[in-house]
């Protein structure tokens, strides 16, 4: 749905039911005005929520790179680069602890081998929203996206989405690394172990893409909701 194509039939309708040119346009710029702050709304709202949900599943380069674009009638979150999908395949670990400086040969059998020291009771990294950072791109953007709606776009009812997605731009993780736990194992690496089965850094299933497209249906289908019961509330 249009919102500005709905506003102009809401002006149709007004001078057809009789209103002054004047009263027309004042109740049109007030209905664009509501439409304005409700789509604003639901996308910030959306942005907010796909952030939660990155950050709840470890998708940082969603959340860093993150954007909003109109899309026709609507508006959807992607990246930078439009990428979604952020899992990796297992990553063979064994050959680079074999090339670095703490690697050995033994004079017994001629094998290249690293003792490598494992922490065990280190505790995961913690992450969360730079607060600060979050809080300031939220603001910019929403004062951005405000003054964006003035007389010369009254009449626009995408106007202050449109500017909150040309500013809003990604927020940065903070990750916050546990210090070691001081219960250390040693673990050894050899040229005679396999290299696909030992050392092996598991896959990471991490494609966001089926969450970022359900929000995209999900913010087209509320704005869609929301002019319709705003150009009801008008007369139209």
């Amino acid at each position: 749905m249009n919102p500005n194509l709905e506003l102009q039939r809401l002006r149709q309708s007004l001078l057809a039911q009789g209103r002054s040119d004047d009263r027309v346009d004042e109740l049109c710029a007030m209905a664009a005005e509501d439409i304005n702050d409700a789509i604003l709304e639901i996308v910030s709202d959306a942005v907010d929520e796909v952030r939660s949900l990155g950050l709840e599943r470890g998708a940082d380069e969603l959340i860093e790179n993150m954007t909003v674009q109109q899309v026709g009638d609507s508006f959807q979150i992607s990246t930078q680069d439009g990428r979604l999908n952020f899992s990796e395949p297992p990553f063979p670990m064994l050959p680079k602890l074999l090339s670095g400086p703490k690697a050995k040969v033994s004079k017994r059998t001629g094998e290249t081998y690293n003792v490598v020291p494992i922490d065990q009771d280190r505790k995961p990294t913690k992450r969360s929203l730079d607060l600060v950072d979050a809080t300031q791109h939220k603001a910019n953007a929403l004062h951005h996206a405000r003054n964006a709606v003035s007389d010369t776009t009254k009449f626009d009812a995408m106007a202050a989405a449109r500017a909150y997605a040309e500013q809003m731009t990604g927020v940065k993780v903070k990750r916050d690394v546990a210090p070691p736990s001081g219960n250390i194992a040693f673990r050894t690496a050899s040229s005679s172990q396999n290299a696909g089965q030992k050392w092996v850094r598991p896959a990471k299933e991490l494609d966001m893409t089926g969450i970022v497209t359900d929000m995209n249906a999900r913010i087209e289908m509320q704005i869609t909701h929301r002019v319709q019961q705003i150009i009801s509330s008008y007369g139209g």
